[in-house]
Order: C-alpha cells, then structure tokens, then sequence
C-alpha cells in the first residue's frame, strides 16, 4: 500500500485498504475479548483467527486500519467504523518489541471515557499517542460524512446546522484537549533526533480541526470561531515544518503520511490567501505567499524521490489557480504583484507559485 501511497495512486490505496479491511473483521482483529458480537457460538468460532495463544500475539492482532490516515483527504466512506472497533489501544511499541507483558485491566479503547485527555504513562509512547491522533482523524471524517444523513432521521433532534451540534463541539474539545495534554516527555517531537511517529502524532490533530471548521469557516470574518481555528492549526503546523527543515534530518525518513499533512496545510494557506488577495491587503498577500512557498519547499524536497510529494504541489497549484488567480482579477484586473520586498518583484503571484 506505501508504495501506491508514494506514487500517489490513492484509488489504489482505498482499493488496497479496503481488501485488508475484510480480512480484517474475517479475523476478528477489530474485536477485543469480552466485545464478541452476540451469537449462540462460542468466541473461538466467531472469526478464523481464533482467541489469541499468548500475551505477544495478543499485542499483535491489536489493529487499527492504515485507511483512516490513507482515506483522510477524501470524501470516501471508511471501511471499517469505529463503533466496530472494540481492540484495546496499544501497548508501548518498546514493550512490544521486547516481549513484555502489559496487564489488559484498566487498559484504554477507542471508545474510553477522556481517552484523548489522559494517557497512562504504562502504555503511552510516540506509538499509542500515533494512534490517538489517528482516531481524531476517524471521527472528524464520520462527522462530517454522516452529518446530513443523520440530521433528516425522523426524531434525530440534530440541528441543521453542523457547527450547533454538540457532536461538532465534542470533537472540538477533544482536539483541543488532546494537543494541550499531551505527556511532557512528548511535547517536542524535534530535538537533537526526530520521531517521526510523535512528529505525526502532534500534526494530526491540527489536520482534523481544519477538516472539522473547514466548511464552515468564513474567513473575511476574523471573529469566526471557525476561521480561528483554522488559522492557529495552520500557525501551528507551520511551526512544525520550520523546526524539522532547521535540521538535518533526511525527510524522506518521516511518516509517508506527513505530506498529507503539509498539503492540508497548504490548502488552507490558499483559502486565507483567497480572502487577501480580494482584499487587496499585500501584507498578508506577501506572508501568505511565503508560507505556502515553504510548503511546496518541503514537499518539493520529498518529491525528489517519491511522486506524492509532486503531485501534492500539483494539487496546490491547480487549487491556486481555480481560487486565487479569479480573486485576482476580481479585485484588480489584472494579477496582483508581489510585494516589494519578495524573491522576485517582477513576477506575478501565478509566475512566483509555479514550481
């Protein structure tokens, strides 16, 4: 599946997600002990794989599917829902590795009450904080797949409204909890080395809140709740980005789903660069420009080796082209110049994004 994921052949990947998906509940690797669906036979009948035959193959068949990272950029339905997952959270990756058991009491589930705000230090790591980050993921994109469905069910009680909703102000919450109460040891994915793992653990969460305001967002009002949560997710990752290109770290090492990120990133920067541009304010025109270009920068860097990252830019391109380049002529007549003091002052904000 990696490979498709680099090249960039995302059907192939939700083709390829969605045959391991069904091996997936053939096995019973989504089911926890103590969860078995209700049925007359016994457990061990339930799924092929049978009850697990020590505390290391137990740890091994705790699955959470690949796709909700491989299908969070699109409208496709997931394979798999979390209201079937009930396999306990991870141990820590080190514990797995050396063969230690971990008792299953007390151990966390999707569906764990503050499952995003507390983190046992006993099974917490880059790892299970991955996977947390993950869920978030999950649930903005059932969210805001099944809200129009569920919003016309007789006696739903839903609002029409998406943002009026408490599920909407729940996943809000946990996004915002999950990022402020991350474990001290893990606050910084980049020190003197990088784990790619916790890299993507802290930039996840910044890509389910765009997701979740993003259709709601109106951004020439800078008071929208929305809008400003759209605005420090983007200022946040960003931060990331810079601190990684401050090293020497090779990017290609990071998580192949990282630039996923980076180009949720540079959507965004588009849509506040759209609102700018038809405001005629240059200052954020110039600011905003110079944030996307370190976005197709670090894409670009992993587009010497890999087709993804090429073809994220061209995405961002082709999106600069259907939002910013009409707001342009709109607003002016013609193409705003770049701002003075930009790399290169002859050329328009079309000639300086092509890359």
């Amino acid at each position: 599946m990696w490979y498709y994921y680099s090249t960039g052949a995302i059907v192939k990947c939700y083709a390829w997600a969605g045959d391991v998906a069904n091996f997936v509940g053939l096995l019973g690797l989504h089911v926890s002990v103590g969860f078995e669906p209700l049925s007359r036979f016994p457990a061990k009948m339930l799924f092929l794989l049978g009850s697990p035959k020590n505390h290391i193959e137990a740890e091994t068949v705790r699955a959470y599917v690949m796709e909700k990272i491989v299908t969070g950029g699109t409208v496709w339905p997931l394979q798999i829902s979390d209201e079937d997952v009930s396999q306990l959270l991870p141990c820590r990756l080190s514990d797995f590795l050396s063969g230690n058991f971990v008792p299953i009491q007390g151990r966390q589930t999707i569906f764990s009450e503050n499952v995003h705000s507390q983190h046992p230090s006993l099974t917490t790591d880059s790892w299970t904080l991955y996977i947390k980050a993950t869920i978030l993921i999950s649930r903005v994109k059932t969210f805001n797949g099944r809200y129009r469905i569920k919003s016309k069910l007789p006696a739903s009680g839903i609002p029409s409204s998406p943002t009026e909703s408490e599920e909407f102000h729940r996943l809000d919450r946990e996004i915002n909890e999950f990022t402020q109460q991350i474990p001290q040891a893990f606050r910084e994915p980049v020190k003197t080395s990088i784990d790619p793992l916790l890299y993507m653990a802290h930039f996840l969460p910044h890509v389910a809140s765009i997701q979740l305001h993003d259709p709601h967002a109106k951004l020439d009002d800078p008071d929208n709740l929305s809008t400003q949560r759209l605005a420090a997710a983007v200022a946040s990752m960003l931060d990331l980005v810079h601190k990684v290109l401050a090293t020497s770290f090779d990017l290609i090492y990071l998580d192949h789903s990282t630039s996923f990120c980076w180009f949720v990133a540079g959507a965004t920067i588009i849509r506040f660069l759209k609102v700018a541009t038809e405001q005629g304010n240059q200052d954020s025109i110039w600011q905003l420009t110079q944030n996307l270009q370190t976005v197709k920068f670090v894409l670009g860097n992993l587009g010497e080796r890999t087709t993804a990252g090429l073809r994220q830019i061209k995405l961002l391109n082709d999106l600069y082209e259907d939002e910013v380049v009409p707001a342009s002529k709109r607003n002016a007549g013609q193409l705003v110049q770049m701002h003075g003091s930009a790399p290169d002052t002859s050329a328009s904000i079309t000639e300086a994004f092509s890359f």
